[in-house]
């Protein structure tokens, strides 16, 4: 075979899938040498076993914070009612619109009210001269029977006075009467002892009789001329006539002497009628006065709602419009049961606006959870806002972050060293080289870092990406993640 012959055999033997595994091995060498001189190295420096990442536990300083969108909204919103009722003469109010403190928002027409009030003020004049002439009546029938009263009482005194006067003038007429009769008993018996005597003028006995008895005649004629009949007798007949008089004025004063019952109630009821025509006109009158101060903007703020309008009448007590005060404004977040249960009243918060930041604080936290109709449950929950400005639009979206806690001089290692099992919280923490799977308890947490309180100490090695082939006991070679880092960026 000649020499060109060997040469193009050669040429037609080669082809170009030959390339792939030159290109793979080619690519590989630099892997193998690198892991075989990351081995070499290792084992030259002492460590053995399975490379592992960790994290050093370390003491620090913690602020948990909870992240929640809400929405802007006022702390103090007026609905403004009317305090009259009348014509509004002026209002252009609508919603959205930006009003100052001390700005007037409706003014009223009061010339109607000045009507009411003119003929309130003749009602009122009216019911004042019917009330007094109703009052005076009551008055002079009261006096009346004040009069009577006292007049019976004078002759219920003389009625009195009178039958003690007419008795005892009675008694001494009877006793008259007794001794006069008295008189012509012993007249009779004086005129039987004489016709006695005549018969027999030597009967002694009678003579003696007859002696006594005209003695006691001239006493008892003595004692009769002392009693003076004639006199009694014009003084009975007297005094009887005056008893009978009084008598009847007794009984005449008795039938008027007992005043109407009602005329109290009267009186009563006209004070009252008074009052309320005096009330009546004053009422205008204040309407008046509101009327002409009309309703001017307590606080700047904007418009949420008007129902008002010039030209439009209204009563008192009707809703006009509402205002939202612009310098005291918060952000309303709708809060689960996880966030809620780390927040709580005055935590500070930062609340950002597009570019805008502002500081504040937790002011509320609702009572009473709402559902959606998802069937989510949230807790309204309020952070006011310290420093609001113009450029906060109510019902825009705003993002809160809320400092919940915070803590210092406490345990911190990286979320990602966390495990989980059913019933436990635990970390691999490399101990003499060798895996060891301890539990621990947790504190507050933010989104890197949590606080252990207990199963870790500040300077353990704790794993941080825990694989399903690594077990507890093994032997590890622990690597520091800022080492691994810098080791992967030599071999690149």
């Amino acid at each position: 075979m000649s020499e060109n012959q060997t040469t193009e055999n050669k040429k037609g033997f080669f082809r170009a899938w030959m390339l792939i595994p030159i290109i793979l091995v080619v690519i590989a060498i630099p892997t193998i040498l690198g892991t075989v001189l990351k081995n070499t190295l290792s084992k030259a420096a002492g460590k053995v076993g399975t490379p592992v990442t960790v994290e050093t536990a370390v003491k620090g300083s913690l602020t948990q914070q909870v992240e929640i969108s809400g929405t802007i909204a006022t702390e103090e919103e007026k609905t403004y009612y009317s305090p009259v009722s009348a014509v509004i003469s002026k209002c252009d109010l609508k919603a959205g619109d930006t009003i100052k403190k001390g700005d007037m928002l409706v003014e009223y027409d009061i010339e109607d009210l000045q009507k009411q009030l003119e003929d309130a003020q003749l009602q009122q004049k009216a019911s004042l001269i019917g009330s007094d002439i109703a009052i005076k009546s009551v008055n002079v029938s009261q006096q009346k029977a004040a009069e009577a009263a006292k007049n019976y009482e004078e002759a219920e005194a003389y009625v009195a006075h009178y039958n003690e006067v007419v008795g005892n003038l009675a008694f001494k007429l009877g006793e008259a009467k007794k001794v006069q009769a008295d008189i012509a008993t012993v007249k009779a018996e004086i005129e039987e002892l004489t016709k006695t005597l005549k018969a027999d003028p030597e009967d002694k006995k009678a003579a003696k009789k007859l002696t006594k008895k005209q003695e006691k005649l001239k006493e008892l004629s003595k004692t009769y001329a002392e009693y003076d009949v004639e006199t009694l007798t014009a003084a009975y007949e007297q005094n009887s006539a005056d008893l009978a008089e009084y008598k009847a004025l007794k009984e005449q004063y008795n039938a008027t002497k007992e005043a109407d019952p009602t005329a109290g109630l009267q009186k009563e009821q006209q004070a009252v009628n008074k009052e309320i025509a005096q009330k009546s006109t004053e009422s205008i009158e204040e309407a008046i006065a509101e009327a002409e101060k009309g309703v001017s903007a307590e606080f700047t703020g904007v418009v949420t709602a008007s129902a008002a309008a010039g030209g439009m009448a209204v009563s008192e007590g009707m809703q006009l419009f509402s205002v939202a005060d612009t310098s005291k404004i918060k952000v309303v977040l709708q809060v689960g049961k996880n966030d809620l249960e780390k927040i709580q009243l005055n935590q500070k918060a930062i609340i950002k606006v597009g570019d805008r930041e502002y500081s504040g604080y937790v002011s509320d936290i609702a009572r009473i959870a709402s559902t959606s109709a998802s069937g989510t449950i949230s807790v309204d929950v309020s952070v006011h806002i310290d420093n609001p400005d113009d450029s906060l639009i109510f019902g825009t979206e705003a993002k809160v972050t809320i400092d919940t806690a915070e803590k210092k001089d406490i345990i911190l290692v990286p979320m990602v060293c966390l495990n989980y099992a059913s019933d436990s919280t635990f970390c691999y923490v490399v101990r003499d080289k060798k895996l060891e799977k301890v539990t621990v308890t947790c504190g507050i947490s933010n989104d890197e870092l949590i606080e252990i309180t207990s199963g870790i100490n500040d300077g353990d090695e704790v794993v941080r990406n825990v694989t399903s082939d690594l077990t507890e006991g093994m032997d590890v070679n622990p690597i520091h993640e800022s080492e691994d880092k810098k080791e992967t960026s030599e071999e690149k």
